[in-house]
């Protein structure tokens, strides 16, 4: 199918223009891509600091969902005491590889540290956030 282009008046095939259900009889949007994008580039140009801005708070928004994720999966591993967690936790005090360590021993620790929890000699774990 072809379409004509209500901005440069060149009839183009479909896939020449972005699809857009709204307002459309054909499911496809009345300006070409090329204008389309031409019309963005100008706008953007023009809202340069509206856009700057945008881009900044998206980042940042970003990087604080990440950095929740991160605490959350960590905290996860706290409590649930996963072998690379406690493979981390042994490695960070010590000049071993993770790799050196045998599960026995990593079995070992975590046992070890269970019981030091259960008898309160570790920092208590602070609540999930809500």
């Amino acid at each position: 199918m072809i379409k004509t282009c209500y901005k440069c008046k060149q009839t183009k095939d479909l896939d020449k223009f972005y699809k857009k259900k709204s307002n459309t009889s054909d499911g496809h949007s009345g300006r070409c891509k090329e204008c389309d994008n031409i019309l963005k580039y100008k706008w953007k140009m023009r809202n340069l600091v509206k856009v700057r801005a945008y881009e900044r708070d998206r980042t940042r928004n970003k990087d604080d969902r990440k950095k929740k994720m991160d605490n959350e999966r960590s905290r996860k591993n706290r409590l649930k005491m996963s072998d690379s967690y406690m493979r981390e936790l042994i490695t960070k005090k010590s000049d071993l590889n993770p790799e050196d360590l045998s599960d026995e021993f990593v079995e070992v620790c975590r046992l070890n540290l269970k019981l030091k929890r259960k008898l309160g000699l570790t920092p208590k774990l602070k609540p999930p956030p809500t």
